[in-house]
Order: C-alpha cells, then sequence, then structure tokens
C-alpha cells in the first residue's frame, strides 16, 4: 500500500453552513444539535439538502 500524499492546504476555510452552525453555537454557548437544526430550520425560505 502507498503512503498517503502530504498534501495540505495552505488555509483552512469553513463552508458558510458550517460557519452558522458555529455561529450559533458560539452565541448560545452550549447547544444540542436539536437546538442548532431548529435555529436553521426557522427561517421558512430555507432549504436544506439531506
Amino acid at each position: 500500500m502507498s503512503p498517503l500524499p502530504n498534501y495540505r492546504p495552505q488555509q483552512m476555510s469553513l463552508g458558510p453552513l458550517e460557519t452558522e452552525i458555529l455561529n450559533i453555537v458560539w452565541d448560545l454557548g452550549c447547544a444540542t444539535v436539536k437546538q442548532v437544526h431548529e435555529l436553521i430550520l426557522a427561517d421558512p425560505d430555507r432549504e436544506l439538502a439531506y
């Protein structure tokens, strides 16, 4: 088996939904997945794919 390449991105970045989730957790201080999910879906125009 060949070894894994030593590639690492120069800069790590988050996507927009990841950023939103982390901001929610940061604002609440402590949150369950259910709380975050409910807050994200509170916007009636929001569509999330599963």
